[in-house]
């Protein structure tokens, strides 16, 4: 238990620093108990506002669950590659990347698996298009929704997924809105 909370530790203060640096590679040699712990995978999100100013929210309605346009980063993927193109397939937009919100560390530990989520302020850039979706996708009746800030936040925290995976969607996009409207009201 000890050295996993140790493990765990030595993650976030690698991130905290290596956040704007490129990863060049992982390496463990405790490979009897570290290495094979832990999946870890990066995705990217995006509070993506149209030209009312209202965020885009991805409503799986048939899971009850809202997610934040974004997604897995493939290998060899750059983050703001990644997320102009999950925004095209996902919410059919063209997208100009404003800023960096920053990261959040979601640990599934009963999957054994690590997510590094990097989160962007965006905006759409022209018209939207039609979007392209996985199958998964689909299967979820995913749907873009725009709304204002407040209620993207409201409708996020009232949702009752029913699928494990929108409840850590969920979760961390909550607070990576909250953060982004706690920082709105800083400036």
């Amino acid at each position: 238990m000890f050295i996993i909370m140790f493990y765990h530790l030595k993650i976030k203060m690698y991130l905290h620093y290596a956040y704007d640096m490129k990863l060049i590679k992982e390496v463990c040699v405790d490979t009897d108990v570290l290495c094979n712990s832990f999946d870890l995978r990066r995705s990217v999100r995006a509070i993506l506002s149209n030209e009312k100013g209202e965020i885009a929210i991805m409503n799986n309605k048939n899971f009850d669950w809202f997610c934040l346009p974004g997604g897995t980063m493939e290998a060899g993927d750059e983050r703001e590659q990644t997320l102009r193109r999950e925004c095209l397939e996902e919410a059919g937009a063209q997208i100009e990347i404003l800023d960096k919100l920053g990261f959040i560390i979601e640990q599934r530990n009963r999957q054994g698996r690590i997510r590094l989520n990097y989160y962007f302020i965006a905006k759409v850039v022209g018209e939207l298009q039609e979007p392209s979706r996985e199958a998964d996708e689909i299967e979820s009746g995913m749907t873009l929704e725009f709304h204002s800030l407040d209620k993207a936040i409201e409708i996020s925290r009232n949702a009752k997924p029913r699928k494990q995976l929108g409840e850590y969607q969920q979760a961390i996009d909550l607070a990576a809105l909250e953060y982004y409207k706690k920082k709105l009201s800083v400036q």
